[in-house]
């Protein structure tokens, strides 16, 4: 299967920056990148010192906000981590979650799951729009929509990131350096559980020593077919089955299949939000019906960027389940900030 060349530089940029030793032309381009980067964070650090004096101007609307966002971009799990915070606040506020306005396949991941979801890129248009209808709204992928004002930032961190250098794009995948972290409620590292990672605590509250800080994970639980119906993860213990991806943590959704004690005779990934044409997928199928392969793997994120008519092999969406450690204490932390008692009248 012939790849574009735009897929192909994309594949070559990723596995560029994730390569540990790099010989001396990818070492001066290595260092090309680092220049760019340096100018990156120069831009960064003026846009949030203009917000920070409020020489930029922050809209502050009569509503709650939770803001929901990285540091990095894309792969810390933020999609479902949104879902689950509205589904657990819905009993107590009229809840809404907004979506950014240029990454569809998000928005409709958290529409399966809710039901109030509205996407645009003037989200504080959007929220003053549906001020009426509701009184608290979730930013997805907020922590650098900073011309809103939020009551609650919750940055999501994976753990992976806590262990290599901090490099701003394009030198590396951050969008901002870890110091922002001076502006944020809360910290949640992701693909991880509590117990073994307590020593980057330390490494987090030196930016910021109010921040609470909390662990999630993904449980594997099972897998959706075609047509939405649960198939069990027995299922494929003994099939020899196909990975197809284009997320923006490929690995955690590979560690995952691991432990559920699965693993794909062949894998294919894709850059993140890729969309897949009908011939192109026809091509790819090919390629996996040559090894073997008639059953493949996807995520609910690929599910939304796959043209399904006229395909040959059988998809099955790898379902996990996100869970908080110390979750009860998380929520108190969430509803605190928000002062709950003002919820149904703010």
């Amino acid at each position: 299967m012939r790849l574009t060349a735009g897929v192909r530089i994309k594949k070559w940029y990723i596995s560029f920056l994730s390569k540990e030793k790099k010989n001396l032309p990818e070492g001066c381009l290595f260092f090309v990148l680092l220049l760019l980067s340096f100018i990156f964070a120069i831009i960064v650090r003026l846009r949030n010192f203009l917000y920070d004096k409020k020489i930029l101007e922050v809209s502050k609307l009569n509503k709650k906000i939770i803001s929901v966002g990285n540091l990095s971009w894309s792969g810390s799990g933020k999609t479902s981590f949104v879902v689950s915070l509205h589904k657990r606040l819905f009993s107590d506020f009229k809840v809404a979650s907004v979506t950014k306005g240029y990454a569809q396949d998000e928005y409709l991941l958290i529409k399966n799951e809710v039901t109030d979801v509205f996407d645009a890129k003037d989200r504080v248009g959007l929220i003053k729009k549906l001020s009426d209808s509701f009184n608290l709204f979730i930013l997805d992928d907020g922590f650098q929509y900073r011309k809103l004002y939020r009551n609650l930032d919750i940055v999501l961190i994976k753990r992976e990131d806590l262990t290599r250098k901090i490099f701003l794009i394009p030198a590396s995948s951050f969008r901002e350096p870890i110091s922002s972290l001076n502006r944020a409620d809360i910290v949640v590292i992701t693909y991880c559980g509590k117990e073994g990672f307590l020593e980057n605590r330390a490494k987090i509250l030196k930016e910021n020593k109010n921040l609470k800080i909390f662990y999630a994970d993904y449980l594997p639980v099972g897998f959706l077919d075609k047509n939405k119906d649960f198939v069990p993860i027995d299922y494929f213990k003994e099939r020899k089955f196909g990975l197809l991806t284009a997320i923006g943590y490929p690995e955690g959704f590979l560690n995952k299949l691991s432990e559920a004690g699965l693993k794909p005779g062949k894998t294919l990934v894709f850059p993140d939000h890729y969309q897949f044409g009908a011939e192109e997928l026809q091509k790819i199928e090919n390629d996996f019906f040559r090894a073997g392969i008639e059953d493949i793997v996807i995520t609910y994120k690929d599910y939304y960027h796959l043209n399904f008519t006229g395909s040959k092999l059988n998809y099955f969406i790898f379902r996990v389940e996100l869970k908080i450690a110390d979750e009860e204490d998380f929520f108190k932390a969430v509803k605190e900030k928000l002062d709950i008692s003002d919820s149904l009248t703010s």
